[in-house]
């Protein structure tokens, strides 16, 4: 009872973001539900990178299993997200003090997406402890285990933040060691899990080959790329200005960008400025407080208002609110598409119909462009030639759309609509016969 007498801002802050979750629908899609599927995959039994096309390092994956143990449903995994949000919450309260939570306002003028659940979080709660660590002076052991942690989490930010320790320490040859056993240890077992489950090509070809296929969807364009720009110029200054390990952290944290210039991407990478903004002055703010009750209060009257919600009765899906008029649009999608149950599914739509079917997770499950590896639109061309199923069923809102986001494989689906038959349509849906 004195732990949490004395922790109780962070069980409060806990609930309030169960709660944020729960009510807020643009999660049960996009990237929290594909990183849902990489989790259910493995609690099935699948193998990363050579069952399903995940593109990053797994660490998110495994760690977010761990609860589906009990229940393999979306509650529980956004649970599971709840605790690390409030495990950021501690890391800076314990940095930043009364500041933490002014810092935490910024989440709401992005719509909190910083804090959907996917491993790009997950490398900002280890950035943060990284911060925590070695501004504390604290264990290089330790602070090389976060390192390796952070490269197994998402290895392209990993290995960029390895930098500060190689220009820092490269002279302290006892530090830069242990630095370096830490890092070693999390990394070796990884190399070993890919050895016995026979996946190290396949992880070689995702994700490291197939980043020359995956930087095509970069984008230089926008509001957000000048933006990022913008932040990337002060935190240049602010660095020349006062050099230390700390500063080097938040400029390299720029990588957190690339290659994907989006709203989503950006609201991370602000938080991160705030971070370094409030790391470089003696502001110790009281109205954090305040401005983050009041913005959380307009959030969820927001969220409550916007839409009529029905509880949602799939499998893995259970309990959860969903949109009405999605939801029984899904329902009625998800009848046309089982009448074709021998089919490949070319469609954003596919991960959320694979779960609540209780099918296998694959690589069309997250059919993106550049997720395939290398040279991978003629890999997936191959592969549907090579498959067994007599139909292929293609989203023909996906294929059409032309947002600047949109990532759909669009050479795939554009291969199969040129040398198949047409045999179906419905709900914006397209099937297409191999026989």
């Amino acid at each position: 009872m004195l732990f949490i007498k004395n922790n109780y801002k962070y069980f409060l802050f806990f609930t309030f973001i169960c709660l944020v979750f729960y009510l807020d629908l643009y999660l049960v899609s996009g990237d929290a539900l594909n990183n849902y599927g990489f989790s259910y995959a493995i609690i099935k039994g699948e193998i990363p990178y050579k069952d399903f096309n995940t593109v990053s390092t797994p660490l998110y994956s495994f760690i977010m299993s761990i609860g589906l143990l009990i229940n393999n449903n979306y509650l529980i995994f956004l649970l599971e997200q709840s605790v690390l949000v409030t495990l950021f919450y501690v890391l800076l309260d314990k940095i930043y003090h009364k500041s933490s939570l002014l810092i935490l306002s910024g989440l709401f003028i992005f719509l909190l997406y910083a804090i959907i659940p996917t491993y790009n979080f997950l490398a900002l709660v280890l950035f943060s402890l990284l911060l925590y660590l070695e501004k504390n002076k604290k264990c290089d052991y330790l602070i090389g285990l976060v390192l390796g942690l952070l490269i197994l989490t998402k290895h392209s930010i990993g290995i960029v933040l390895l930098l500060p320790s190689f220009y820092y320490l490269i002279k302290d040859s006892k530090r830069f060691v242990k630095r370096i056993i830490g890092l070693l240890m999390p990394i070796i077992i990884f190399v070993l899990y890919l050895f016995i489950t026979k996946s190290i090509s396949s992880f070689l070809d995702l994700c490291i080959f197939g980043m020359f296929d995956f930087t095509n969807n970069t984008s230089s364009k926008g509001i957000y790329f000048v933006m990022s720009l913008i932040i990337l110029f002060i935190s240049i200054i602010v660095f020349i200005k006062k050099k230390n390990i700390i500063n080097f952290y938040f400029l390299l944290s720029f990588i957190f960008m690339v290659p994907l210039f989006d709203g989503y991407h950006f609201s991370i990478y602000f938080l991160l400025f705030l971070m370094l903004l409030f790391n470089n002055t003696k502001i110790n703010n009281n109205i954090g407080s305040v401005l983050f009750i009041s913005l959380s209060i307009i959030f969820i009257l927001y969220i409550c208002l916007n839409k009529s919600y029905i509880i949602d009765n799939r499998d893995h899906f259970k309990y959860m609110l969903n949109y009405k008029d999605r939801y029984e649009y899904n329902l009625l999608v998800d009848s046309f598409l089982d009448k074709y149950s021998d089919s490949i599914i070319l469609s954003y739509y596919n991960m959320e119909y694979n779960i609540s079917r209780n099918n296998r997770i694959d690589y069309y499950s997250a059919f993106f462009n550049g997720n395939f590896g290398y040279d991978g639109t003629n890999k997936m061309i191959k592969r549907i030639k090579n498959s067994n199923n007599k139909y292929i069923i293609i989203n023909m809102n996906n294929y059409n759309s032309d947002h600047d986001s949109n990532q759909f494989a669009y050479d795939v689906a554009k291969y199969v609509i040129k040398n198949y038959k047409k045999i179906d349509e419905k709900y914006n849906y397209v099937v297409y016969s191999k026989e």
